[in-house]
Order: structure tokens, then sequence, then C-alpha cells
């Protein structure tokens, strides 16, 4: 047998030697990777479950340790572990879990000082490995140890973007204010020299809850960095809405910057909403803004605050040159219903075709139409005429669908009549 192979490899060229070597060599490699897949994955699946037991089993104590509110220094020797191993891990995942919980968070913040967390990765943070220092900074922050502030604060000083972003967010979640403060005033370098983004620091600070909200206004009415002053407005308007906050914005409507304007905007809507206040005309101005997005915010606002004397001012933004404006401004209309219908009665009886045209347009787009059909019967409204007239407008620029949509329904016999008489030219405009 032997002889025969033997026979077969003498005959055969080298260049097929080696071709035969080299698919049996991939072959082999080929079942080696397999092998080590279905090892590793074997592997993984008995580590997890011995995670899974360990997380149980210490979950069930750490949680009696709470209920009975008593000293974790009788629970500590259970909980003693080794650094990196299974134990270790598994303890660490359930106090991770427990300090969310506002009724474990104490005891879950003094085991993680008590048990060796917070000593452990605070020496990780000297790592020459820049993924080992990352997870080192995400979980001292998540650990809420105030003794991990002032490493924290140093790692601000990496030329690393990632670990740089990684500590502020961080830094946001530790509980004393005064850190908070220290953060917030390296922000603006560290944002000039694009160590860090906007994105970042926006998303930091709203994750930090509303109880930085002191921290937040008292940096804000010493900063003088535009960018940041944006961030914080914004951050600001989506925490609950308080008279410091109201006046804070208000403070900056007049800035040169017009994303400090629009963000102060944005500040200014949800409080006056909440606490009725209203500093009278202050808005106005913004109005006629250079800037159009800050005339968008602008009418947003003063829309949201649904008062008939301001209708007059939101019309003359329903010929803006930006669609955007247009369409908030219509919107904004839409909120005072009838309230509104001078407003645009007024804005229709332009000479001019194509102002008429975009009011037009607006009004089909925001839906009023349905309103002023359903006036159409209101005999004894003052805003009847007014509406008919409005309809008979739009019917004479092509803005004629609603009213054939309506007539086709059949529904009310009358309205449909006053629109087919508007429809065929009847009733002037």
């Amino acid at each position: 047998m032997s002889d025969h192979f033997l026979n077969i490899f003498t005959r055969m060229e080298l260049t097929e030697i080696v071709l035969i070597i080299l698919i049996a060599v991939i072959v082999a490699f080929c079942l080696l990777f397999i092998s080590l897949a279905v090892i590793r994955r074997l592997y993984n699946a008995h580590k997890y479950r011995i995670l899974d037991d360990l997380r149980s089993k210490h979950l069930s104590l750490l949680r009696n340790c709470i209920i009975e509110k008593s000293s974790v220094n009788q629970y500590l020797n259970r909980f003693q572990a080794h650094p990196g191993s299974m134990k270790w891990i598994a303890i660490e995942d359930n106090l991770f879990s427990l300090i969310n919980d506002a009724n474990s968070h104490d005891v879950a913040r003094q085991m993680f000082e008590q048990l060796g967390y917070v000593d452990y990765y605070i020496k990780a943070l000297n790592s020459r490995n820049v993924t080992v220092r990352a997870a080192a900074i995400s979980k001292l922050g998540r650990m809420d140890s105030p003794r991990s502030a002032e490493p924290l604060l140093e790692m601000l000083g990496a030329e690393h973007p990632e670990i740089i972003a990684v500590t502020v967010r961080a830094l946001s979640k530790v509980g004393d204010t005064s850190v908070l403060f220290r953060l917030m005033t390296k922000l603006p370098e560290l944002l000039g020299k694009g160590l860090v983004t906007k994105k970042t620091i926006d998303s930091s600070l709203v994750s930090a809850g509303p109880r930085t909200t002191p921290t937040l206004l008292e940096f804000g009415k010493t900063s003088t960095d535009p960018g940041m002053i944006a961030s914080l407005l914004g951050i600001l308007s989506v925490f609950p809405a308080n008279r410091q906050v109201y006046d804070f914005a208000v403070s900056h409507i007049g800035h040169p910057d017009p994303e400090v304007r629009t963000k102060a905007l944005k500040a200014i809507a949800p409080c006056e909403e909440a606490l009725g206040v209203c500093y009278e005309g202050v808005l106005l101005p913004l109005l006629k803004d250079p800037v159009w997005f800050v005339r968008l915010q602008a009418v947003r606002t003063l829309g949201g605050q649904r008062r008939k004397e301001n209708a007059k001012y939101i019309a003359l933004l329903m010929l803006d040159d930006k669609w955007q404006v247009r369409n908030a401004a219509a919107t904004a209309l839409t909120f005072l219903g009838e309230r509104a219908i001078g407003a645009f009665w007024i804005l229709l009886k332009s000479k001019d075709r194509y102002a008429k045209e975009s009011v037009c347009e607006e009004m089909q787009k925001s839906n009023f139409v349905d309103l002023l059909i359903e006036l159409l019967t209101d005999k004894q409204g003052t805003n009847a005429m007014k509406a008919r007239e409005i309809l008979s407008i739009m019917a004479s620029c092509g803005f004629s669908s609603p009213l054939t949509d309506f007539v086709a329904t059949d529904k009310d016999p009358i309205r449909v009549k006053e629109i087919n008489l508007i429809l065929a030219g009847a009733i002037a405009p």
C-alpha cells in the first residue's frame, strides 16, 4: 500500500504536491479554528452559568443585608473576593444593580468602598491600556464614590479624547455638586481643543438629573462662553421648570450668539406653561431676529402662550421667507382657534398674490380649514362672515381641495350648500 502511494507521488509534478499539501494545511487550520470556536463557546457558556449562579446566590444575601438593615460589617467576610475572580465580578454586577435603587443605594456605595472595588479601579487609572483606563473611569462614576472625584478630575488632563469623554460622563454622576462645578469650569477649554464634543457634554449633564440645576445656574451666571451657555440652557429646558431657570433664560434672549438666543427661548417655553409667568413684550423683538431659526423658536414660544393679543404679531411670520417659520406661525395661530380668524382675514386682504397663496398653503397644511367650515353656519357668531371670506379667497387661489373633499362626504347639507356657493364663485372674495 505504501509503495502504491509512493508511486503516485513519484509520478506527480512538484507543483501538484505543493498544492495538495497547501490544501491539507488549510483544511487543518479550518478544523482547528472551528474546534477552538466550539471550545470557546462551551467555556463561555460554562463561565456564564457559574456567574449566574454566583449572582443569584450573593444577590439574596445582599438583599437580606438591606432588608434587615444590619451592619454591613457583619456581611463583609462573605463578600470578600480576589479582584478579577468570578465571585468578584458577580458581586460587582449585583452592587451595580442595587446602587440604582434609592432603597439600596447607600449600602451598595458603602460596600464598593469596603470591599476594595473603589481602590482597585483608582489604581487601574494608571494603566497604560486605554481600554482598561476607560472601563475603570466608567465604573468609578457608577459607584458614586466621592473619594474617586479627585483621581477622575486628574484624568481630564489626558490627551486621549475617549478617556476625556468617559471621564466627563463619570464625573457628572458623582453626587458632590462642588465636583460638578469644577468639571464645568474645565469643559470650555476641553471643548475648544476638540477633546470633548458638545454632544458628550449635553448628554452627560442631562443624565446627572435635575438635582444639578442649582449648580448649572451658578456656573451659567459666571460663564462667558457662548457654547457652554447654550448647552446649559438646552439642558435646563428638559428639567422641571422653576422661576430661577426662567429668569436665567430671559436674561439671555438678547445675547449676541443666535444659538444662545434660541436655547433661551426653548427654556422659556416650558417655564411659562408650568408657572404661568410672562414678561410682557419680551419675546416680540425676536420675531424680527435676523437669524431664521431664532424666529422659528420665538414664534413657537409665543404660540405656546395661546394669547389672542399675540395673533397679530405671529401672523406677520406667515409671510416669512423660510417655510419652516411660516409653518410654525400657522401652527401657532391654530392654537388660538377661532381667536386667530381675524389675523388670517387681515393677511388674506393683501394684494400680493404670492403672500395670499403662502397663507392659504399654511392654513391648509395646519387643518385650520376645518374650523372655518364649522363656522359657516354659525349665524350668531361674529366670525362666520370672515370664515366665509377666507374660504372664498382660498378657493380663488386654487386651494379648494379641503372644500371639495367636504362636499364629497355630504354629511352636512347646510354646510355643503354654503361650500358649493363658494366653489361656484357666488360669494365674491
